[in-house]
């Protein structure tokens, strides 16, 4: 199974990987369960693999500041008028921002932007950052700087629009990141 995929599925909990090539097949199948009847076992299919992810090029950026979402048209339009007031808080406007909705989109890579010392904060809003090929595990509303960028990682907005203790974490993280420097 994809090792990202389970990041994501299981961000919290801790996993172990149980070694079954050491282990002779008799082992394993009474260790599974115990036999009940010898009935006949269904054929399977060696064949099956899992379908080869084909990750996309990095879109153009051309702004320092990097937002990312995933939200379906209609519920991205509402959360624009909720970003355009965030980002006023901190001095900047949707116009200053490379604002992406991956909603639909095939995997994207965003390795390359660590290296072009384009984007200087990357702020991901809802959307874990293995889904765009970065492998940063963070806790929501706590800044990291990877390789000379500002990472963020916060709610969708639509949780934080009803939500006004989560609206004090994210003023707090964007204070740290824009107005503390």
């Amino acid at each position: 199974m994809n090792e990202a995929f389970l990041q994501i599925l299981y961000q919290h909990e801790t996993l172990y990987r149980i070694d079954t090539t050491a282990m002779p097949a008799a082992a394993m199948v009474a260790q599974a369960a115990p036999a009940v009847e010898n009935r006949p076992q269904p054929a399977i299919n060696q064949d099956i693999t899992e379908p080869a992810i084909v990750a996309s090029a990095m879109p153009v950026l051309n702004h320092q500041v990097l937002i990312l979402m995933n939200e379906a048209p209609a519920q991205f339009e509402t959360d624009q008028l909720l970003l355009h007031k965030i980002l006023g808080a901190v001095n900047l406007n949707l116009e200053g921002v490379d604002l992406l909705n991956i909603h639909g989109s095939q995997q994207l890579d965003f390795r390359a932007a660590l290296n072009t010392r384009k984007v200087h904060h990357f702020i991901s809003f809802g959307v874990p950052f293995l889904t765009v090929n970065l492998d940063i595990m963070m806790n929501v509303y706590d800044p990291k700087r990877v390789k000379g960028v500002n990472f963020l990682f916060a709610d969708r907005l639509a949780v934080i629009a009803n939500d006004n203790n989560r609206k004090k974490q994210l003023w707090n993280a964007l204070k740290a990141l824009f107005v503390g420097q």
